[in-house]
């Protein structure tokens, strides 16, 4: 339930069509509807984005994360939802990814046979250039944004409102409690940390084999 994409809109809009669907009589399902989810199915694709090969068939990533700094020096794991509209961005790695890392991939998402091959071998591959669209501008002030409106607002960061965001990837609360701790007062400072990582799992446990990591401070006090 904490782990994997809850897509709440996607929910939402599945259960109206399947509501409508069962309050139809199979009499009044028309020729023109039929045609129109055939064509749909087969034609779908060349108007909205469709996946190739699948979600999470490569485990070969550049991985973005953030930190807070704490006055008394600590790094502490910031949960992406914590970014309101932009953690889904964050989940999808879509952020800046300095040159020499390696591919940025949406949700492990591979668009060719060469790219699978790469990413399920955890091949040497690195990209010069990234396509994400983001800078590291961007990341700056993104960071500053949301620290500035975290101290306009400062019950949400020290009730941990942020939870409540309707998030796709919705983190599990457990794994940051030491950044639930923390209020507002206590952050003088943020890090934007890339890794370009091979993850696999070890006894039932989530193993990060980090090949390249970046670093970036953002000093908000």
């Amino acid at each position: 339930m904490t782990l994997g994409a809850l897509f709440h809109f996607w929910i939402a809009v599945n259960l109206i069509i399947y509501t409508s669907a069962w309050r139809l009589k199979e009499n009044e399902i028309t020729s023109m509807m039929k045609l129109v989810c055939v064509l749909t199915v087969m034609f779908g694709h060349t108007i909205f984005y469709t996946n190739w090969l699948g979600w999470l068939d490569g485990a070969k990533l550049a991985s973005p994360q953030f930190y807070a700094v704490t006055r008394d020096g600590r790094d502490v794991w910031v949960p992406q939802v914590y970014y309101g509209i932009y953690s889904y961005t964050i989940a999808q790695a879509a952020t800046y990814v300095p040159e020499g890392h390696f591919n940025f991939r949406i949700g492990g998402n591979n668009l060719n046979l060469n790219d699978w091959h790469d990413a399920t071998s955890c091949g040497p591959r690195t990209a010069e250039v990234q396509t994400t669209g983001a800078t590291l501008k961007d990341m700056e002030h993104l960071v500053r944004d949301t620290h500035s409106f975290m101290l306009r607002h400062p019950y949400i960061k020290n009730d941990n409102l942020y939870y409540f965001y309707p998030h796709h990837m919705q983190p599990n609360p457990w794994m940051f409690r030491e950044f639930n701790r923390l209020n507002i007062e206590d952050i003088v400072g943020y890090k934007y940390v890339v890794e370009s990582v091979c993850l696999t799992l070890r006894d039932g446990q989530l193993v990060r084999d980090v090949k390249k990591r970046d670093e970036y401070r953002f000093d908000v006090r």
